[in-house]
């Protein structure tokens, strides 16, 4: 079976970066994973060049021959969504694609069981199930309960809504025709999703991330450092209508759901 291309995204933060992606390596080796560094001015570029054994080239894609991973080198913050699109370009000839943030841990096996369960659902794109906030919700089982829910043969049970987040995700390659619209570095992917019925999203409650960006201990989830979501375009996520109607899609100013 051919490797599934993931897609990991680093921006500063390399406390996260130096817990989660050794795990994301150790996790998936049925993987090529695409790193792509969105501009950071830490530490985080030393860090993922020790990986590499190769010279200091930035926007450049470099062989992962002695490297656990691709390397992707962006001199400037160009935002999630240009960085997808990027991905979207290079693996036009895949079957399944994927995406973890640098923010996210995930379990040993996670990503042959989350294509075994989009392919038995017929879903296009899949979110693991995480702490996780949509606004119109207080935790999952509210969701659940006002969501459809579908049994999957053997693989659990999937839990249907128009978008889902952008970590630990596999994506049906061919439903991605067009690019990803963002505004600076405003993340626009469940966007997309939203205003594209056809594009079949679900949530899967069979495999876990965490999040450490919604974990308590965490100094990024705290409201002292809500200029970073501000930054990334990741503190609230919104969509206005024709008639100027504003709503919140989601948003990072609630608590984490409990449920």
């Amino acid at each position: 079976m051919n490797k599934i291309p993931v897609l990991y995204t680093t921006f500063n933060r390399l406390e996260y970066t130096k817990r989660t992606l050794p795990r994301l390596i150790e996790a998936i080796p049925e993987a090529d994973i695409y790193v792509v560094d969105n501009g950071s001015d830490d530490e985080t570029l030393e860090y993922l060049w020790g990986f590499t054994k190769c010279s200091k080239v930035t926007g450049l894609i470099l062989s992962n021959h002695d490297s656990p991973f691709w390397l992707r080198i962006n001199t400037s913050n160009i935002g999630i969504a240009n960085v997808m699109n990027w991905f979207f370009e290079v693996t036009q000839s895949c079957e399944w694609v994927s995406k973890v943030d640098n923010d996210t841990m995930v379990p040993a096996g996670w990503l042959p069981k989350m294509i075994e369960a989009a392919k038995v659902g017929n879903i296009d794109v899949l979110q693991a199930k995480h702490h996780f906030v949509i606004a119109r919700y207080k935790n999952w089982n509210e969701m659940e309960q006002d969501r459809t829910v579908e049994n999957l043969n053997g693989c659990g049970k999937i839990v249907h809504y128009p978008f889902v987040g952008g970590a630990g995700i596999v994506i049906r390659r061919a439903a991605i025709k067009e690019d990803i619209k963002g505004s600076g570095h405003i993340f626009g992917w469940s966007v997309y999703q939203d205003t594209r019925p056809e594009i079949r999203s679900a949530f899967y409650p069979g495999v876990w991330i965490d999040l450490l960006d919604m974990a308590d201990y965490n100094k990024h989830a705290d409201d002292a450092d809500m200029e970073y979501y501000v930054s990334t375009g990741r503190l609230e996520l919104k969509e206005r209508d024709i008639h100027g109607n504003e709503r919140v899609l989601i948003s990072n100013r609630h608590p984490k759901e409990e449920g």
